[in-house]
Order: C-alpha cells, then sequence, then structure tokens
C-alpha cells in the first residue's frame, strides 16, 4: 500500500500494508540483511511505509495526541534514515550491530518488547484522557529503552549496547525533550 491509497475503512489491515516486508520476515523469523544493498532496499521500505503509516494516522488517528505522537515517529524515523541509511558508514555500523541482533534471544526478546510498546500505544489512542497521553507514550518509550537494553546487554558486545541506547535516544528526541532517557 502507498500512501496515496490508504483505504476509507481505516482497519488494521490497511494500517499492516503499508510495510512491504515480506522478504525481511518468514517463517515467523527476521532475515537481516547481510549486505549493503540489503540495508539499502529495508531502509527504502521502511521510510515509504513509515510515510504510509504517518497518512493513515492523519486520516485515522481517533485522537489529536496519537496523530501527533505518529508524526514524532515519521520524523524520528527520518532521522534514523539519515544516520544509517544515507551513508556508506552508517550501513556497514548497522550490519556490523545486526550480526548480535539476529541472536535468536534478543531477537525474541526484542518481538516481544515491540508487541507490548504496540499494545501500549493502543491503548494511549483509545482514549487517555488528554493530560495522561504524553506521560504514558513517554513511559512506553521507557519500557522499550530498558527492555530492548537488557536483552541486547546480556548477549552483545557494549559497543552494539551503546549503538541501541543512541538510537532510541534519537526515537525520543523526536518528542522534543518530553522524555528523559
Amino acid at each position: 500500500m502507498t500512501i496515496a491509497t490508504v483505504a476509507a475503512d481505516c482497519s488494521y489491515d490497511d494500517l499492516k500494508s503499508c510495510y512491504n516486508l515480506e522478504n525481511f520476515f518468514s517463517d515467523g523469523k527476521i532475515n537481516w540483511p547481510t549486505d549493503d544493498g540489503a540495508v539499502q532496499d529495508l531502509c527504502g521500505k521502511l521510510l515509504e511505509g513509515g510515510g504510509c503509516v504517518l497518512e493513515f494516522s492523519k486520516k485515522c488517528g481517533k485522537s489529536e495526541e496519537g496523530k501527533k505522537h505518529f508524526a514524532q515517529r515519521m520524523a524520528a524515523l527520518k532521522l534514523y534514515h539519515a544516520s544509517v541509511c544515507d551513508t556508506p558508514d552508517g550501513r556497514s555500523g548497522f550490519l556490523e550491530r545486526v550480526k548480535c541482533y539476529s541472536n535468536p534471544a534478543v531477537e525474541g526478546a526484542m518481538r516481544e518488547v515491540h508487541k507490548r510498546y504496540v499494545a501500549m500505544i493502543e491503548k494511549i489512542d483509545a482514549g487517555l484522557p488528554a493530560g495522561s497521553r504524553k506521560q504514558a507514550i513517554c513511559c512506553s518509550l521507557l519500557y522499550v529503552k530498558d527492555h530492548g537494553k537488557e536483552s541486547v546487554k546480556a548477549n552483545c558486545e557494549q559497543k552494539t549496547v551503546d549503538y541501541l541506547k543512541s538510537l532510541l535516544s534519537m526515537v525520543v528526541s523526536a518528542l522534543g525533550g518530553k522524555c528523559a532517557i
């Protein structure tokens, strides 16, 4: 699905179809890129899919706070894209870190963290009072930081832990300093 074709019924299937990552996921496993061309392909798909998610959230989001959150996530994705995808050094650094992320223990833990993050964001968008949303979004991001880093720290070299921490800090910075990470 492209940005121009977000369906009118705003279904979860519409949202899921924003990302065309069938080569990235197979048989419940993540097929991490193994060369520069594969990283560039994944980066392009992530950026296009992020634009689709942003358009979906503008059209289908239930709250202004939820729509703003997705716009902030897109800003963070663009920052990540620039730091990792746009330079040969960024892509080679990503390939180096991926060796650890493909460890089944890390991959499984990160899937669980992501699943819980999505559930938290769905609850926030489903109707938390406006005054509670920013703090709830911060809480969900801090959960990702703490639990994601925990798994990486237990299974990877320190430079990979530091890389993940800097990535998460960049994502959180898109919230305009509203969270301390």
